[in-house]
């Protein structure tokens, strides 16, 4: 009977309801915990948290912006490979030591700079040049494994150093001033205008035209297109046809007019860049077209784009993206090989 009764207890005993306020101020909790951990790991890990600012400890205090800042050294000089290969060598220390190697160390008959010769800083490159070791550099822009990055295919395509390492040539040390995530790169192969620049700016680091300078460099980049796109076509009827007078002449489809499907044929492919670039400049190239003969003179073209008068970075990227069939994939193969 005993048994019953202790049972009997035990099968009546309630909670106090206080107990359920503290259930639900400790799920509260925990949910604000919870929150408050994913809220910490995402800033934590998100990619302009984690690379941008990065900047390691190099084995010689290298100043960038000493060499390409005041000296003005062209970024090419020691990164010789980035214009050809998907990587930008880091230099060989025979490379510093054509300034730093000194007159000791060159064969018979070379000459070299001596600057600093006995700079304590620059004691692992004496190291390295003596016993031809390399310097242990620490890479500072390092991106995943699985992705692939063509430093030729930018740089020759008018996309500058500063998009992506930004102004180096201020940079006593350099980090990393991008984000350099999946999304910053599709950002800009989406709309890559403002990235390009003239070939010969890729390097020039400190390159922002005015206005003025603007137009100015797009008439001579639109000159440089016809110069690279338009045949020349005769405006005359010489019997001499050395003496035939000529001038370049870009070709278009008429609105209505099917343009030919794509073959391999040179010519075709040629007129069909042609059609592009003018849709893409002038618009509707028919109002370019004085002569409506369905093609435009450089003289129609200046007439026609000399009335604009604010000329922007992405109105010249345009420019020159039409003139060399730059159009940057977007598809996933492009950095996942």
């Amino acid at each position: 009977m005993a048994t019953d009764a202790n049972t009997s207890q035990l099968n009546d005993f309630v909670f106090p309801s206080w107990i359920n306020k503290i259930i639900i101020l400790g799920l509260a909790c925990g949910g604000l915990f919870g929150g408050y951990a994913a809220t910490v790991g995402f800033f934590a890990t998100h990619p302009k948290v984690i690379n941008v600012g990065h900047m390691p400890e190099q084995p010689i205090p290298f100043s960038h912006a000493l060499h390409a800042g005041k000296l003005k050294l062209d970024c090419r000089y020691c990164h010789n490979t980035v214009e050809k290969a998907a990587h930008a060598a880091i230099p060989p220390s025979a490379t510093c030591g054509n300034c730093h190697g000194g007159k000791d160390r060159v064969k018979p008959g070379a000459t070299l700079a001596a600057v600093h010769l006995k700079s304590e800083k620059l004691a692992p490159l004496r190291e390295s040049l003596e016993t031809d070791t390399p310097v242990n550099w620490l890479r500072v822009h390092e991106l995943p494994g699985f992705v692939y990055f063509n430093h030729s295919a930018h740089v020759t395509r008018g996309v500058s150093c500063v998009e992506c390492h930004g102004r180096i040539d201020k940079m006593e040390v350099v980090y990393q001033a991008k984000e350099l995530s999946m999304k910053w790169c599709l950002d800009c192969h989406r709309n890559p205008d403002e990235a390009i620049r003239p070939f010969d700016q890729v390097t020039n680091l400190g390159w922002n035209p005015d206005k003025e300078e603007l137009k100015t460099i797009y008439m001579e980049e639109l000159e440089k297109a016809f110069e690279k796109l338009a045949p020349q076509v005769s405006v005359d009827a010489n019997p001499v046809p050395s003496e035939r007078k000529s001038e370049r002449r870009l070709f278009f489809y008429p609105d209505g007019e099917d343009r030919p499907e794509f073959t391999a044929s040179k010519w075709r492919d040629t007129k069909t860049h042609q059609d592009n670039f003018a849709k893409l400049i002038f618009g509707d190239p028919k109002l370019a077209d004085e002569n409506s003969d369905n093609e435009i003179s450089l003289q129609e073209a200046v007439a026609f784009l000399d009335t604009k008068s604010d000329y922007t970075r992405k109105d010249l990227g345009q420019l020159l993206r039409a003139t060399h069939k730059i159009n940057p994939n977007q598809s996933c193969s492009t950095c996942h090989r």
